[in-house]
């Protein structure tokens, strides 16, 4: 691989490139004009009153992002919390996301490709082929995106037919850790009132996890996709585009790797049915835990699979001045993951799946008035159906006593609808001042029903056991109904040609949940009353300026917004269980600032700085972590022990984030580029545990390459000093363990790279 890599360097003859488009290289004229849709219309960046960060497709590609969960790395307000499957991963914005998991919980940040929303957090981590722009919008946005954006959306814009000549493009990447990656794109019209679009593409990448037990490499990617897109101008003012896409994800990704090796005994072996001496988890893996470890012992290797399928139809009539928008879509999203869950290579987990089919179908009705005038507006319908089904739990377990534990949950249904009226008014007294206000009247409503069969049969390792208990459901159904209105209002004043300011206040909103996870000796919560919504206030001060003969664009906005009923774990004293409860406060303020400036003719630089104070305000009835002592705030108490995490921080919310980017155009073709990103210290578990702290670090990522009309290329190395971090904790506690493991982001090791593309 290494020689291919270099074999790739030496086609890259200066003589032939030109300068290269990304948004470093804008004009100042480009940069001044840049369009974003954060409020569903087309918008100059500048006079949007919103936190946004706005990465164009060529600056994502520079910055050699693959997957969804990469876009962390040109946020100061963004992070992305690694976990064993993709339905548990979430990206936080602003220190907060989802924080419990489960198919009963929605996401708190909304993922959204061309408009359509993901019905879960992890129908929306894929990779990103044929990208025009990603915008991430900071802060609540439920007013106009609705549903699960109580705490910020991501949009994902794919590439759009070209009407007006055809374009093909054929691209490699290669690396020396073995990944490669293939993509195809080709364009054009077809006749005066068709054009297509059409991009696959196919990546392989064998993991950075060693598995001493079969000596076989994990945490590693086969990912393929397929998207078509078809676009008929009617007539002049009549559009419709039809889209459809199916991608498909065989990982092994989300392994866990043994942070602490503990101190206390483990388990038995012989309560597996083998031979061996109790002893603490590093002894009987042979495995020294600690936070640069990236080995495993597992008899069974995790696998995280996933499948995703759109149809849809996007309508846009331009009448008079008005602009008329239709977007239909039915959607599905399958995901398949089973995992070791002893994390030895012992026999007591022989089974830890977690399968999830989700069905959807949305549709979205909104018009928009001219932005000439005193007064213009957006106004729109929303309806939203999904259907999840979801099969998981523990399949044959063998636990410390000699018991043989059969435990399935069978079916798992959870049905959703949504439906929403929403708005947006804007009023310009004079050329300077603008009035905002925003509406949204929605209906949520949520339908659950479980089924499971859980066995309990003796003997430790023989299938055919006497039955000793049963613990069978079936049809336990339980449902929420929410009815809302959220809204939002502001001023933007324009304080001089190139500086405008604004303040704002804005509502988010998150349906109900439903705790519908057990363990074999629990209550069946679903019997339970729901967890009300979240909601969420927002506020916003904000500054958008170009200075120094519009060489600079610096923006800043300093940001306060309070959650009540936070979705979390929560310890129920009375019952003495973990239970999925709602955390009565928790406050997230801070200041973001970002910058892009040329220093000369050749050299640009583009980063930000963000400063975050995210806590929870009120939290007493918290769990307590991982042998935690009275001494370190546990209390002990009848109904179990738990501690007050009032004023303490979040979880994947360093204090500080730094991004900072430089390039530098030599000669007239060619460019080096250098990116780099840093945090402070984060907690990594949500109880606060000591062992799960995320020490500060910085990454470094340099890349040379050219761009011409027929090629493009670029040798690039990620992780340049090697430093290693994490980007998730997990605890186990099966097979006697409270384990502390993590899970390793795909630039855990430094490695080299090189990517070609031919345009034809």
């Amino acid at each position: 691989m290494r020689t291919t890599v270099i074999a790739l360097s030496m086609l890259l003859a200066p003589s032939v490139w030109s300068a290269n488009t990304d948004l470093f290289s804008l004009s100042l004229e480009e940069l001044t004009n840049l369009k974003v849709t954060a409020q569903k219309r087309t918008e100059r960046l500048q006079d949007v009153p919103l936190s946004i960060a706005l990465m164009p497709r060529d600056n994502v590609l520079g910055a050699n992002l693959l997957r969804v969960e990469d876009i962390s790395h040109l946020d100061v307000s963004a992070v992305f919390d690694k976990r064993i499957s993709f339905n548990k991963s979430s990206l936080k914005i602003r220190g907060v996301g989802t924080l419990v998991f489960g198919a009963g919980v929605e996401p708190s940040v909304a993922t959204f490709v061309d408009g359509v929303v993901m019905s879960r957090g992890g129908a929306g981590l894929d990779d990103l082929p044929d990208l025009e722009r990603v915008e991430l919008l900071r802060g609540p946005q439920s007013v106009l995106f609705g549903k699960n954006a109580s705490a910020g959306a991501i949009h994902i814009i794919t590439r759009a037919p070209n009407r007006d000549e055809s374009e093909h493009s054929l691209g490699i990447r290669l690396t020396d850790d073995d990944e490669y990656r293939l993509n195809f794109d080709s364009s054009g019209p077809l006749s005066s009132e068709l054009a297509y679009r059409f991009s696959a593409y196919n990546r392989e990448y064998q993991g950075n996890v060693e598995n001493v037990y079969s000596g076989n490499t994990l945490n590693g990617e086969n990912t393929w996709g397929v998207r078509g897109k078809l676009l008929w101008g009617i007539t002049d003012d009549l559009d419709v585009l039809f889209q459809v896409d199916y991608a498909v994800q065989d990982t092994s990704n989300g392994v866990r790797v043994l942070r602490s090796s503990s101190d206390f005994v483990l388990t038995d072996p012989a309560a597996a049915g083998v031979q061996g001496t109790p002893g603490t988890a590093g002894q009987i893996t042979g495995i020294t835990g600690s936070q640069d470890n990236n080995k495993v012992n597992l008899d069974r290797e995790p696998h995280n699979d996933s499948e995703s399928a759109g149809v849809g139809v996007e309508i846009n009539w331009q009448w008079q001045g008005y602009n008329l928008t239709s977007i239909s879509s039915v959607r599905s999203w399958k995901q398949r993951n089973d995992r070791d869950n002893d994390q030895t290579q012992l026999p007591f987990s022989l089974g830890q799946q977690e399968n999830r089919d989700v069905d959807w179908y949305s549709q979205e009705l909104r018009i928009a008035s001219p932005l000439e005038g005193k007064v213009d507006y957006l106004a729109g319908v929303y309806y939203y159906y999904a259907d999840n089904l979801d099969r998981s739990g523990d399949d044959r377990t063998l636990s410390n006593s000699p018991y043989l534990v059969d435990y399935n949950l069978a079916e798992n249904r959870i049905e959703n609808t949504n439906a929403a009226i929403f708005g947006q008014l804007n009023v310009h007294p004079n050329k300077k001042l603008t009035l905002f206000s925003g509406l949204r009247f929605l209906k949520d409503d949520v339908d659950v029903e479980l089924s499971r069969v859980a066995n309990t049969h003796n003997n430790s390792y023989v299938d055919n056991g006497a039955l000793l208990s049963s613990r069978d459901v079936d049809n336990l159904k339980n449902s929420a109904s929410h009815t809302k209105l959220i809204g939002k209002a502001g001023v933007q004043y324009q304080l001089a040609d190139s500086v405008s300011g604004y303040v704002s206040f804005s509502r988010g909103f998150k349906g109900a949940a439903f705790n519908t996870s057990f363990k074999f000796d629990s209550h069946l919560f679903l019997t339970e009353e729901p967890v009300d919504p979240e909601q969420s206030d927002s506020y916003e001060l904000g500054l958008r300026s170009f200075l120094w003969d519009q060489r600079l664009q610096l923006n800043a906005t300093l940001h306060y917004t309070s959650f009540d009923g936070l979705h979390l774990t929560v310890r129920d004293l009375e019952n003495n269980r973990n239970v999925l409860g709602s955390i009565p406060r928790v406050i997230s303020k801070g200041v973001e600032i970002d910058f892009l400036a040329w220093l000369s003719d050749s050299v640009s630089i583009q980063g930000g700085f963000g400063y975050l104070d995210a806590r929870y305000e009120d939290f007493t009835n918290a769990n307590c972590y991982s042998r935690q002592t009275v001494e370190q705030g546990c209390q002990i108490l009848a109904g179990g022990n738990v501690q007050d995490l009032s004023g303490h921080r979040l979880a994947q919310a360093p204090e500080w984030k730094m991004i900072f980017g430089g390039k530098y155009l030599f000669g007239v073709d060619q460019y080096l580029q250098v990116n780099w990103r840093a945090q402070s210290d984060t907690y990594l578990d949500a109880a606060g545990s000591p062992e799960a702290i995320q020490a500060g670090y910085g990454v470094v990522d340099v890349s040379i390459g050219a761009v011409s009309k027929r090629y493009s290329g670029r040798l690039f190395v990620e992780n340049l000093f090697d430093k290693q971090y994490v980007s998730g904790t997990t605890i186990n506690g099966n097979a006697g363990g409270d384990l502390i493991m993590h899970v390793l982001p795909r630039d855990f090791e430094r490695h080299f790279g090189a990517e070609l593309k031919f345009h034809f």
